[in-house]
C-alpha cells in the first residue's frame, strides 16, 4: 500500500506543478472479496487501506457464480461496513 501512496502522491503534486487542481483527481481499486468469510474480512481491510491511501472509489469484485446470494453477503460483510466510514 505504501507503494499506491507514494504513487498517488507524486501524482498529485505533478498535477498541481501543472497547476491542475488536485482535488479533481480520483482514482479507484479494485479489491477481490473472494467466497469465504476470512476472504471477505480480508477484503474489507484492504478496500480500508486503499479509502486511506486516497482511492476515491472501491470495486469491490466477486465471481459471478457467487451471485445473487455472493452479492448480498459482500454487501452486508464489505460494502456496508466501508461506506460506514
Amino acid at each position: 500500500m505504501e507503494m499506491v501512496t507514494t504513487f498517488c502522491n507524486g501524482f498529485l503534486q505533478a498535477l498541481e506543478a501543472q497547476g491542475r487542481d488536485p482535488e479533481e483527481f480520483t482514482f479507484a481499486a479494485q479489491v477481490s472479496c473472494g467466497s469465504t468469510a476470512a476472504s471477505r474480512r480480508s477484503a474489507l481491510e484492504i478496500a480500508r487501506r486503499f479509502r486511506r491511501a486516497g482511492a476515491s472509489h472501491v470495486i469491490l469484485g466477486l465471481k459471478a457464480s457467487e451471485a445473487p446470494g455472493g452479492l448480498a453477503v459482500v454487501a452486508r460483510e464489505v460494502a456496508e461496513p466501508l461506506s460506514e466510514e
